[in-house]
């Protein structure tokens, strides 16, 4: 006697059936990478702020990190933040001056940011993005701030906040 060994037709309509069902309910899932970026991002922008910080307290100098607002219309995400610090020790520029590109220019001295600044491109977008001015003491001269980052479907992914009297990062 002679067995078939094989598959029918419908046992292999029924498999594709289940699997077509599976790949609907299951692969919309996997686009979890979009607050990834966020995330990140987020995590930088904090790492910077507390640099910003620690370069105040440790040159005892003024200290200014400009941030720049990142949207996907305005293409602002490929711009890392600018640093830099008082041109001496009694100098207390005005916060609002910006920071040159290099050298030292309206009493602020231009510092290269530690690491590699990784752009978010199109999937990040940052909210209120401001520039911190830090004392010798390490407190935010204009006040605390809040940054909201968020992905390009517009879910919140962190909020980096600066306390207002202690300069607190978090």
């Amino acid at each position: 006697m002679r067995t078939n060994a094989g598959f029918t037709i419908v046992e292999l309509i029924v498999t594709m059936v289940i699997i077509g069902i599976m790949a609907v309910t299951v692969v919309p899932r996997f686009n979890l990478m979009s607050g990834f970026s966020a995330r990140g991002y987020a995590d930088q922008i904090e790492s910077y702020l507390r640099f910003t910080q620690k370069s105040a307290l440790a040159s005892r100098r003024v200290t200014r990190l400009e941030l720049s607002n990142c949207t996907p219309a305005n293409g602002a995400c490929n711009s890392a933040p600018a640093l830099c610090v008082a041109e001496n020790y009694s100098a207390a520029p005005a916060c609002g001056t910006a920071c040159p590109v290099s050298g030292c220019s309206a009493g602020w001295c231009a510092l290269r940011l530690p690491g590699q600044f990784a752009s978010p491109q199109s999937r990040v977008t940052v909210s209120d993005a401001t520039t911190v001015c830090f004392d010798a003491m390490g407190r935010p001269i204009n006040g605390g701030l809040m940054i909201s980052v968020g992905d390009e479907s517009g879910t919140l992914a962190r909020t980096v906040t600066v306390e207002n009297e202690t300069g607190y990062v978090h």
